[in-house]
């Protein structure tokens, strides 16, 4: 049943659903050895990719920047670029990012995560008096091979953005991996 729903196109959640079901009822071992073989052919393995960074190198940002981060955390595929601040896909697939940034008192950010220029989340928040806060951005996205995924200011933006930056504190950060 699980190897026909493989040829036919069945989604891969309904069909992991299924093949979960097949591994707990079955006792033929050679039934359940089938099974993983063909369902682990059809998925490809392409390997782990993630990154996160943190550190912003500077405190402020004008509209339309790319926000860069100078401690690079995890970057498992090399698909991070610190020059840049660009994510570039390695692999078409899922993906998701996330993202943390953090504000002197008094002050504002505007963010988005941006897939080739093109805004897939955008984040805000202002602060007053003696507070810190920060704004998050999480988005998921289907990326093709070579499609740019990057944290920057909105065009929109206006004035500057300012971030809390610290070494030491992970306040602010930046985040992103494959899902399938």
């Amino acid at each position: 049943m699980i190897v026909q729903m493989l040829y036919n196109n069945i989604p891969p959640h309904t069909v992991l659903h299924q093949y979960s079901r097949a591994l707990f009822c079955c006792s033929n071992t050679h039934d359940i050895a089938q099974v993983k073989n063909v369902l682990f052919n059809f998925i490809p393995d392409r390997g782990i990719i993630a990154f996160r960074v943190s550190s912003p190198t500077a405190s402020t940002y004008s509209s339309s920047s790319v926000i860069t981060f100078s401690d690079v955390q995890l970057n498992v595929g090399d698909a991070y670029d610190v020059n840049t601040g660009k994510f570039t896909a390695p692999v078409s697939g899922l993906y998701i990012f996330t993202s943390q940034l953090c504000v002197n008192k008094g002050q504002h950010v505007y963010i988005e995560i941006a897939k080739n220029e093109n805004a897939l989340q955008r984040s805000i928040v202002f602060t007053s008096g003696s507070t810190y806060q920060c704004c998050n951005a999480d988005a998921f996205d289907v990326l093709a091979q070579g499609d740019t995924v990057s944290l920057r200011t909105p065009p929109s933006a206006g004035s500057m953005t300012t971030i809390y930056r610290s070494d030491t504190i992970l306040w602010s950060s930046f985040s992103g991996a494959l899902l399938v």
